[in-house]
């Protein structure tokens, strides 16, 4: 093995060691010279100034503030302006030009400076010291771009779709009788060229370097249907025929039937989601509410004032589009099976009023325990006013705990002398004009309601023919007529708490609501074997000669009904126990239309 003298190995040690030290010297210059760099970009950073070197428009805008070089560009621009040339905008083959004015085009001056003060002002030290170096050594030039005014675009966009459009006609289906396929026809429309708005204002809205020599128009062609598209739109459509959906949001209802469901349809395929959106809008309008804080006075004799607790609801129009447009896809694609209908729930966020009914009374009002309702769409104006006004006189009656209830002595006289009008009532055989026609509609909804609390039902009489105001909501024999002295209507309270009758008629709408508060006590309520049988058809028209008619005139004084009996089985229950079960029957008469024949 080769030995090297002492000497050499002593050189070769002062010579690593030099090296060390002079990367040690290089690396702390770099680290130095990094931070004065930070230093000195983060001092440049925080000066309002624009870098040396750097022009806008020609203008030597370096070392100047932002809004100093604003002024002296816009001043520049002032100085050499020239007439801006027109722009040409081409239409398939047509061309015509519009004045760059009209647009109010001009030079984004206040763009541009912005984009001469961010020249050496990003976050990347090297490309900051690029940009410095080079805006040192050759300048940076930076040109304002062209831009439209926005206003003047969509004034301008909206006057040329005018003058452009061809706006043709949208095809359409039409069902002239619902449930009838045969009557179900397309529209095939015409052809529509349009421009399409949107787009053109995209695209007049960009920064252009220089003025646009021309633009093309972007045109939207909807053709009409073809004959082939007609027919697999007709055959689309009869998927819809017969059918209709049911839509509840809560206590609130509405059915749109086949004619309203093929207005949904989009054409050629898909539905109108517009459409649909504006129907979820108008339910959510009709269900919304605010909770309404209750409001109980009793004066010792009387309820005075009572307002119950309502709680406040709202819908999600997100969830009730989608339910619905899922409903519509059901009925397309045939997967109703032999049903006709589309039941939907839509389900409704619901807040609560802060105060209970329970404090604010210490008869054991407390909550609702029976409901009832009833329509009576038809109505003449005085039956109308007798309905709401029987309403009114009943409405807050209290039933103490072992109280019977008496319809006839919690209405009293019934009489014009009372403020009740002339309408149609069931008398001695004959439907004639009297004295509180309309009565017996809230004496029925009543009625109804005591069935749904399970209260013992003293005394009911059903009517001696078939109201058709009875049956617009309800099946054949849950109606109950009052004629006083002798035939009344008596519910039981035998409830550990009073009873308060609060009745809600709604002259608008022809409906009438009966609720009835207290305490409830677990009896559960079952309506079962409900049957009509024994039809008849109405008895023959009669006419009888009346003097008093100019001879030939005809007045109808009373209206044909067909006859029936009907039943249903009412039970109540409370821990096992049977507290009623009995069967109400009600027999209706066949009944004729009555003629006045002058003579």
């Amino acid at each position: 093995m080769r030995k090297f003298p002492q000497g050499s190995k002593r050189k070769s040690g002062r010579y690593q060691s030099l090296r060390r030290t002079t990367l040690h010297i290089f690396l702390g210059f770099i680290t130095a010279l990094c931070i004065f760099l930070v230093w000195v970009f983060a001092i440049f950073r925080s000066t309002p100034y624009i870098l040396p070197g750097v022009s806008v428009n020609g203008v030597e805008v370096g070392g100047e503030t932002k809004e100093r070089a604003v002024e002296m560009v816009r001043v520049a621009i002032q100085h050499n302006q020239q007439k801006l040339p027109d722009i040409a905008f081409t239409i398939e083959r047509s061309t015509f030009a519009t004045p760059s004015a009209s647009l109010g085009m001009r030079q984004d001056v206040e763009y541009a400076v912005d984009q001469a003060f961010s020249v050496g002002r990003s976050f990347s030290l090297f490309k900051n010291v690029i940009d410095i170096t080079d805006a040192y050594r050759h300048g940076r030039a930076i040109f304002a771009p062209y831009v439209f005014d926005g206003q003047r675009i969509r004034s301008w966009t909206a006057m040329v779709a005018k003058e452009v459009d061809v706006p043709g006609t949208e095809p359409s289906l039409v069902l002239r009788v619902s449930g009838n396929p045969s009557t179900l026809s397309v529209i095939p429309g015409k052809e529509r060229r349009v421009v399409d708005t949107t787009a053109l204002v995209e695209t007049l809205s960009q920064r252009f370097q220089e003025p646009p020599p021309h633009i093309a128009l972007p045109i939207v062609v909807r053709p009409a249907l073809t004959p082939d598209e007609s027919i697999t739109i007709q055959n689309r459509a009869k998927n819809f025929v017969g059918k209709s959906i049911v839509v509840r949001i809560d206590s609130f209802s509405t059915t749109l039937k086949d004619k309203a469901l093929i207005d949904v349809l989009a054409l050629p395929t898909g539905f109108q989601k517009d459409h649909i959106l504006t129907l979820a809008e108008r339910w959510k309008k009709s269900v919304e509410r605010p909770a309404q804080e209750p409001k109980f006075v009793y004066d010792g004799k009387k309820v005075t004032t009572f307002d119950p607790p309502i709680y406040g609801r709202t819908i999600s129009i997100d969830e009730t589009v989608r339910s619905f447009t899922d409903a519509m896809h059901a009925i397309e694609y045939s997967k109703l099976g032999q049903e006709n209908e589309r039941f939907i729930e839509i389900s409704v966020e619901k807040t609560y009023p802060k105060t209970s009914l329970k404090s604010l009374n210490t008869l054991g009002i407390n909550e609702q325990i029976g409901y009832g309702d009833s329509l009576f769409y038809h109505s003449i104006p005085t039956r109308v006013h007798n309905v709401v006004l029987t309403a009114q006189r009943i409405d807050l009656s209290l039933v103490a705990p072992g109280e019977t209830f008496s319809f006839n002595a919690h209405l009293g006289d019934v009489s014009g002398k009372t403020g009740f009008q002339q309408a149609y009532v069931i008398q001695e055989g004959r439907t004639v004009l009297g004295d509180g026609g309309g009565v017996c509609q809230v004496s029925t909804t009543v009625f109804r309601a005591v069935l749904d609390a399970g209260l013992p039902i003293v005394e009911r009489h059903g009517h001696s023919y078939r109201v058709g105001y009875y049956e617009q909501n309800s099946a054949p024999g849950f109606d109950a007529t009052v004629f006083a002295p002798s035939v009344d209507f008596k519910f039981k309270n035998d409830t550990p708490a009073y009873i308060l009758v609060h009745t809600v008629p709604d002259a608008k709408n022809l409906s009438l609501q009966i609720e009835l508060w207290g305490t409830k006590d677990g009896r559960t309520v079952e309506i079962s074997e409900q049957k009509v049988w024994d039809n008849v058809p109405p008895r023959s028209t009669i006419y009888q000669d009346d003097p008093s008619l100019p001879p030939g005139v005809l007045k109808q004084v009373d209206w044909s009904a067909p006859g029936a009996k009907a039943s249903f089985k009412y039970v109540v229950k409370r821990d096992g126990e049977v507290l009623q079960d009995r069967v109400f029957k009600t027999v209706y008469q066949p009944w004729a239309a009555v003629y006045l024949r002058g003579i």
